[in-house]
């Protein structure tokens, strides 16, 4: 089932707390709104995980449920674990995969070697400065007027202390703005609407805003984009009931400029998520089951890239049921080693909802490994950098379950809470600040803000506070990216 078609979706959610936002403001004398790190125990059997490196100027690790977290995270909020415990469910049918990976396989890359846009007929560019500013770019979905429909993106600059700044401009594409996706290099946006509108943005700092091109996709619902290595390749997700729904490639010229290749869609009904395999040759793709004619069991498909040539999209290598009744997810993961992938179940209209499944990605088939059960309303599923860490962002519940890997399965439960609304992460891939998470939050004594955490080591995650967007409607944010 489609995350549109949810009994409450996001963005009535987000309406509902317009009362919030305007009767719940804090007093001068009240305590600002914040996130809490819940640091659950082990799973049986399992220990827990090490310390990492912490934010900028802290110290590292989780933080015990009786220590102050610092910034204006709340400690004195409900340091429960989630759901009653978190059940970590049945083990499923499928095999266990080795937790050590093939040599340098799913490794983040280095910033070493040839320009993203080595072999291509492009000019190289330069990647942003590892340890300097980042635009963060963010979509506001409505407008001043209840209800009225936003059509703006919005800059704002990371510094390298990890501070959020809002010190950017509005910028209206002219569409409601589903998923904003950064090319590799940085310079260019690319900015989905919910209908299949699709732009790309040139981006010279959070300031300093220019539309290069817009294109229009298949009549579908969409909500997922993922960019090529060199940037000249876009992969978006689309759902419908028909021949409209599927993944569309769009290819991407030196300059931004849009061409939708429309030989190389792949046809696929009802699809919500595209998850890439490191190389970008193999995708995980959830999508496909129908109850209607003709019907189809296998909700999640292997697929693979046919070629790089115009018209040429993907080939189906294995079709899978995995899960037994509807299914619906934000986006869906591949760990860094293309071992592991992470489904979570978000529809309402299933007996299998508010799970989140680990499968087994060996060779042709797609197996599951075990379920995360008591995960309410999940919307994305992120793993770490290093494979070590599976997050998962909990609308309704307004928090992040975040789950520790080990040896193919989960070991650890712990939460983030406090972060209203959650839905889209966006994380910094490299650096200083690399597993930094932004979220996009709703607080209703708080307001709209941008909450930060940081994965600091395997199940690991410390709060870095928020930073409040104003008051108003017209603040909320949904969709986020940030420079790589």
């Amino acid at each position: 089932m489609r995350d549109s078609e949810r009994v409450l979706p996001l963005c009535g959610r987000s309406l509902a707390f317009l009362a919030a936002l305007t009767a719940c403001q804090p007093a001068d004398d009240d305590p600002a709104s914040g996130s809490t790190v819940t640091d659950v125990g082990p799973a049986a059997g399992g220990t827990g995980g090490a310390g990492g490196q912490g934010p900028a100027g802290g110290d590292g690790g989780a933080v015990a449920p009786d220590q102050g977290l610092g910034g204006d995270a709340d400690p004195a909020r409900d340091l429960g674990p989630v759901g009653g415990g978190g059940a970590l469910g049945d083990a499923g049918p499928g095999p266990i995969p080795d937790a050590a990976p093939d040599d340098d396989a799913g490794m983040p890359a280095t910033d070493a070697g040839a320009s993203p846009d080595a072999g291509l007929a492009c000019p190289e560019r330069a990647l942003p400065a590892i340890d300097g500013p980042r635009v963060v770019l963010v979509g506001h979905p409505f407008a001043d007027a209840m209800g009225g429909r936003g059509t703006d993106i919005h800059g704002l600059t990371l510094t390298p202390e990890g501070e959020l700044v809002d010190d950017g401009v509005r910028f209206d594409v002219g569409f409601r703005v589903a998923r904003i996706a950064f090319a590799p290099h940085g310079q260019h946006a690319f900015v989905l609407g919910g209908d299949g509108e699709l732009a790309s943005v040139s981006v010279g700092a959070a300031d300093a805003l220019a539309l290069i091109d817009v294109v229009a996709l298949p009549g579908a619902d969409y909500g997922d984009v993922e960019v090529s290595a060199d940037a000249s390749t876009l992969w978006i997700t689309g759902s419908n009931v028909n021949e409209t729904s599927g993944i569309s490639t769009v290819r991407v010229d030196c300059d931004g400029g849009l061409t939708v290749d429309e030989a190389a869609f792949f046809n696929l009904r009802l699809s919500d998520s595209t998850a890439f395999l490191p190389g970008q040759q193999r995708a995980l793709v959830l999508g496909g089951q129908a109850v209607f004619d003709p019907i189809d069991d296998r909700d999640v498909r292997l697929l693979e890239r046919v070629g790089d040539a115009a018209g040429e999209g993907f080939r189906e290598v294995g079709a899978f049921d995995l899960y037994h009744d509807f299914v619906g997810a934000g986006r869906i993961a591949v760990s860094p080693d293309a071992r592991l992938g992470a489904i979570p179940n978000n529809s309402a209209f299933s007996e299998e909802g508010g799970q989140v499944m680990i499968v087994a990605i060996e060779g042709d088939v797609v197996t599951e490994v075990e379920r995360v059960t008591e995960v309410e309303d999940p919307g994305e599923a992120l793993f770490s950098l290093d494979g070590q860490t599976l997050i998962v962002s909990q609308v309704e519940p307004g928090l992040l379950t975040v789950l520790r890997i080990e040896g193919g399965r989960v070991a650890d439960r712990g939460a983030v809470r406090g972060i209203g609304l959650a839905d889209q992460m966006a994380r910094v891939e490299r650096g200083p600040l690399a597993d930094t998470l932004l979220i996009p939050s709703i607080d209703p004594n708080g307001g709209p803000n941008i909450s930060m955490v940081r994965v600091t080591g395997p199940g690991m995650v410390v709060d870095l506070g928020e930073t409040p967007l104003g008051d108003g409607i017209e603040q909320i944010v949904t969709p986020i990216a940030v420079q790589p």
